[in-house]
């Protein structure tokens, strides 16, 4: 009897523990050495297939990983017209300098102190006179007609490019008209608007008529008040040939 009731007693513990064992594999799944709970180890298995399947669809025949869009926006783009111009403008400049031996203190072409080397002979060999001065037209001229394209679109550049009324003093009389020269000018205003309606643009034109001659002008900062055609005006900028660059309103 007590037999009996001791195997009914080790039946009832084996289906209990039995059905406890089931509902514990629907409810958890181990991961590892952990477990988990099932809902959440089927989003962690969906993450991890999604993510193979992003990485299979990226990934080229040759086992190669394709570039994505964000790295091509990201790629360096070459630089502009108008950046090479700003290099080769500060090469111009650099060039300008050494030639006149600045910025190491350098001496006056063509006075009787010693003429400085042109930069692409060796530190022994000296040039004349003559060759130092023709070296610096060349440089001057190209400097300038850089200068003539980039005060159309960022004359902020250009001023900041400029070389300083001392230093531009400083060259013979024939390099000195080959570079930009501060004047103030005064003289009656024209001011032309147009309006593109097709490609949706406006601009305004400023030319400035002074002892006979015209002055394009290229201002760095907004006309405050109202301007009129034909105004008498007083204009304090940097004369690149026939542009003006203005570095303060009119």
């Amino acid at each position: 009897m007590t037999t009996n009731k001791h195997n009914d007693t080790s039946r009832l513990a084996d289906i209990a523990a039995s059905r406890l064992f089931s509902s514990l594999k629907r409810e958890y799944v181990l991961v590892g050495r952990r477990q988990v709970k099932s809902r959440h180890a089927w989003l962690i298995i969906g993450l991890m297939a999604g993510a193979t399947f992003t990485l299979a669809l990226v990934a080229n025949r040759s086992g190669r990983f394709e570039a994505s869009r964000a790295s091509e926006l990201n790629a360096i783009a070459p630089p502009s017209e108008e950046m090479r111009d700003l290099d080769v403008l500060k090469k111009e400049s650099r060039s300008l300098r050494e030639l006149l031996g600045r910025p190491n203190g350098g001496q006056q072409v063509g006075s009787s102190s010693t003429i400085p080397t042109v930069s692409s002979q060796s530190s022994q060999q000296r040039s004349s006179p003559g060759e130092v001065e023709a070296a610096l037209l060349d440089h001057a001229k190209k400097r300038l007609d850089i200068m003539e394209r980039i005060v159309e679109k960022n004359p902020q550049a250009v001023l900041a490019e400029s070389l300083s009324p001392d230093e531009r003093n400083q060259y013979p009389a024939a390099v000195k008209n080959e570079i930009e020269e501060y004047m103030t000018l005064e003289g009656k205003i024209d001011i032309v608007h147009a309006d593109d309606f097709i490609n949706k643009k406006s601009t305004t034109d400023y030319t400035l008529v002074s002892g006979g001659k015209g002055y394009k002008l290229y201002l760095t900062k907004e006309i405050s008040g109202r301007l009129l055609s034909n105004s008498t005006v007083r204009v304090r900028g940097l004369r690149v040939r026939q542009k003006i660059a203005v570095p303060t309103g009119i």
